[in-house]
């Protein structure tokens, strides 16, 4: 996973075309997308019964904020399966399918506004 986060990176054009964001985009939405993940997360606490204090079981590899996006960005721009993606970055396939599911959500409030009024 390091490899290949390290490869694209230092790689803009090649990171571009497969995120279909430039680095700095990248970093902005990716600012923006933690804000808006702490907000998500602190509403799921308040919402739910928990059998578990927040941060039990076991934890993913995927912690960073940015590699979560990543995973999610390149999903949905080159429509790698699971399987794929989870191969790539070393993590189960369900662990890929929580991870685009989550930050679908979150993406989706971090990015511009304007954007919301075309998805209702």
């Amino acid at each position: 996973m390091k490899n290949f986060i390290k490869y694209i990176t230092k790689k803009p054009r090649i990171f571009q075309r497969l995120i279909g964001l430039s680095l700095k985009e990248f970093s902005l939405l990716g600012k923006k997308v933690r804000i808006e993940l702490k907000k998500h997360l602190n509403n799921l606490d308040k919402e739910k019964s928990r059998e578990r204090a927040p941060g039990g079981g076991r934890k993913s590899k995927l912690t960073e904020v940015e590699n979560k996006l990543l995973v999610t960005l390149l999903y949905y721009k080159t429509y790698l399966t699971q399987e794929f993606l989870g191969a790539i970055f070393d993590v189960a396939q369900s662990n890929i399918s929580r991870t685009i599911s989550l930050m679908s959500k979150v993406i989706e409030k971090a990015a511009d506004p304007r954007l919301n009024e075309y998805l209702e």
